[in-house]
């Protein structure tokens, strides 16, 4: 009887990273490396000179970069709609979504500001906020991995559960480290269960690291693009919160909202061959117009902050802010319809698509 040859792992031949951007090793580079480099640079900056203390025609660095993230979010908010309300295709399939759904979130809003008060609106608001950044990291994570092939469930499993790892467990670190926020549900401090998430984090990365390591080991290829993201998310968003930066919004804000309007643009340019010569003219008004909207509407979501930060407005105030939580709450129901990776095809959505 033969003996069959054994491959060792170092001699098993065949590619050793999977194609998994995203959009393409020079866009992911820009969307998701820039945000990366900004979030850092902006961290170190604040360290050596307290930006906080910076103040320039009579307002502190922090409050313009404040502004700045309002702005920023305001935009990448806004341009849901080039992608839902002004697409026939987009409101013929999701016609009940675009126009039953804000209905819904104002019955929601209301109920909880007449029940709880307007305290627990904010807190729903900040929330699931965060919820949706979150599922838009992990949205990342997933279109690469499908772009890539991959089928394991253990490797989805890890992915999802680093993804959240690297955001929630910083965020709950958070809760039990820092003093009261009027954005955030106050609990007791709890210095022994903090260092708890953080050895849970640690942990998680380690477990996730020596997966990746094993398959290198076994010769199987590496998905160097979903790797990118997963470790720009956690340095990103881990080094904001846990330096406790008074700049994590802008920061959180940049990682968030540079990806979202770069797959809203991409998207958008490669159903250029479908339009009209009209619709191209419209078009072209259209950076402008977003430009000026973007404007109006951040100045006017500034305005409504400052009621976060304990600003007496009264009731009418109140109903401007459970009115205007309108806008943003519907830009994270309907992306977490469109963009669902059960629909969401990249192979097919991410490429050029032809009038012929």
């Amino acid at each position: 009887m033969t003996e069959l040859a054994r491959v060792t792992p170092s001699s098993q031949s065949g590619p050793r990273l999977k194609n998994g951007w995203v959009f393409s090793p020079r866009t992911d580079l820009v969307l998701f490396g820039i945000p990366f480099l900004l979030g850092w640079l902006l961290l170190l900056i604040n360290a050596v000179f307290d930006l906080k203390s910076v103040y320039a025609f009579n307002r502190s660095t922090f409050v313009a970069t404040f502004a700045l993230a309002n702005f920023l979010d305001v935009g990448h908010v806004l341009s849901t709609v080039l992608t839902t309300y002004f697409k026939p295709e987009t409101r013929a399939k999701h016609r009940s979504l675009l126009l039953v759904g804000p209905l819904i979130i104002l019955g929601i809003n209301v109920t909880i500001y007449e029940v709880l008060g307007i305290t627990w609106v904010i807190y729903f608001f900040a929330y699931y906020n965060f919820y949706h950044v979150v599922r838009q990291q992990y949205g990342w994570i997933s279109i690469s991995a499908k772009k890539a092939g991959e089928g394991s469930r253990v490797d989805r499993w890890l992915d999802k559960l680093v993804i959240y790892g690297v955001m929630v467990l910083p965020f709950v670190w958070i809760h039990l480290s820092l003093s009261p926020n009027s954005r955030r549900i106050t609990i007791p401090t709890n210095p022994a269960l903090a260092k708890v998430t953080v050895a849970v984090l640690l942990a998680l990365i380690a477990v996730y690291g020596a997966r990746q390591a094993h398959k290198w080991y076994r010769g199987e290829p590496l998905n160097l693009a979903k790797l990118f993201i997963v470790a720009s998310t956690a340095l990103t968003w881990g080094g904001a919160l846990f330096t406790r930066s008074p700049f994590t919004a802008l920061i959180g804000t940049i990682v968030h909202g540079t990806p979202y309007v770069g797959i809203i643009y991409i998207t958008d340019k490669h159903e250029g061959a479908l339009r009209s010569k009209l619709e191209h003219h419209l078009r072209a008004l259209a950076p402008a117009a977003f430009g000026l909207l973007v404007l109006l509407a951040g100045f006017s979501w500034v305005r409504i902050l400052r009621y976060f930060d304990g600003a007496a407005g009264g009731r009418f105030v109140d109903w401007v802010v459970v009115i205007g939580m309108i806008v943003p709450i519907s830009h994270y129901v309907i992306d977490g319809v469109i963009w669902r990776r059960r629909t969401f095809n990249p192979a097919r959505d991410l490429l050029p698509r032809s009038s012929s």
